[in-house]
């Protein structure tokens, strides 16, 4: 027998205010995945890096959505605009000409998580689907 994924989507207004209701989510998931404080702060802190890198989305809306998987966890932001954080994702590394602008967050998501996919999204945004395994 398959056990599909649960999913839940939240959309909140880009502003600080509204990162602990993420943050509540992720904390919400976490108790009934049963997912160790380390793995759960891994995944608050790879949404983290991902917001404050992103620093051209003031004042749109932002989705975060969760896949439960049974071996698995994925967390969908959609509604980024930042075309450095794009580009770095994209490249893997920090490129040279946005490294006075840009934190070398896929180091950081590199030790936080399993791995990672940008998508494209409408009117000059992208999504990133961040992915963790659970035991």
């Amino acid at each position: 027998m398959t056990q599909t994924a649960d999913k839940v989507t939240l959309k909140i207004p880009r502003d600080a205010a509204f990162v602990p209701i993420l943050h509540m989510l992720l904390g919400g998931i976490g108790l009934r995945r049963n997912l160790s404080f380390d793995s759960l702060d891994d995944l608050q802190l790879a949404v983290d890096s991902i917001l404050s890198s992103d620093q051209d989305g003031s004042g749109e809306e932002l989705s975060m959505t969760l896949l439960l998987e049974p071996d698995q966890v994925a967390i969908v932001l959609e509604g980024l605009r930042d075309p450095d954080l794009r580009q770095t994702l994209l490249a893997g590394h920090v490129l040279p000409e946005a490294e006075a602008r840009c934190i070398d967050v896929c180091f950081l998501l590199r030790s936080l998580i399993d791995g990672y996919e940008v998508a494209e999204g409408g009117e000059g945004s992208f999504s990133i689907t961040m992915r963790k395994s659970v035991r």
